[in-house]
């Protein structure tokens, strides 16, 4: 095989390893119970095909970039993954900016917000989040919060989503921290949760995003 067809056979695999691994509109890392490069190839509902053949793709697009040197065959590997894990920071606030618009132009900062319970007197159990939320499009967003349980914080999230739902509006090219505070019966196992980030939905019509 010449090195031009190993070259449009790279650039193929390449992109379209790249396409199915992106974590955007939905984050599938979310679910994700095994990743590897970040690429989820296991989800709570067992194998997850598109992170796998993404997986597959990407490694036989390193293939064959290796094959088309004779020299630094190292920088062949090197340089696509990193390129590979660096890009979506990049690709999706530059998609967002310019061509999304509603749900699928907000940015969800869960680095920066956290959510807790915090167990009251006369059994009563206080719920308080803050979520900060960026909006790259030129136009409000409204939209409704449900919050997508982890292994670790199922319970919180469920608690959340009992007391929901939470409508909240993002102002044009403007981050937001919504405040959630929400007073609740406490469950008969509750018990404190310190805070916590949490995967959301953003729920817009028929339109669904989880982050």
């Amino acid at each position: 095989m010449s090195k031009r067809l190993f070259l449009y056979a790279a650039i193929a695999l390449y992109v379209a390893a790249f396409i199915l691994s992106m974590p955007y509109p939905n984050n599938m890392n979310v679910y994700a119970t095994l990743s590897v490069l970040t690429i989820p190839v296991q989800t709570t509902d067992g194998l997850y095909m598109a992170g796998i053949f993404s997986l597959v793709m990407l490694v036989g697009s390193i293939v064959c970039f290796v094959s088309m040197i004779k020299k630094w065959k190292w920088a062949a590997v090197v340089l696509p993954l990193v390129l590979f894990l660096v890009l979506p920071s990049v690709a999706i606030p530059m998609y967002q900016a310019y061509i999304a618009q509603g749900i699928q132009a907000i940015h969800y900062d869960e680095g920066q917000s956290g959510c807790q319970a915090t167990l009251l007197q006369q059994g009563d159990m206080q719920l308080y989040c803050e979520l900060t939320l960026h909006n790259y499009s030129d136009e409000d967003v409204q939209a409704s919060v449900e919050f997508v349980g982890q292994q670790h914080n199922d319970a919180l999230a469920h608690w959340l989503n009992e007391a929901g739902p939470y409508d909240i509006t993002i102002r044009a090219e403007q981050t937001e921290t919504i405040v959630i505070d929400q007073q609740i019966v406490a469950p008969a196992y509750a018990q404190n949760v310190p805070v916590q980030s949490l995967a959301i939905r953003l729920i817009e019509g028929d339109d669904r995003r989880t982050m």
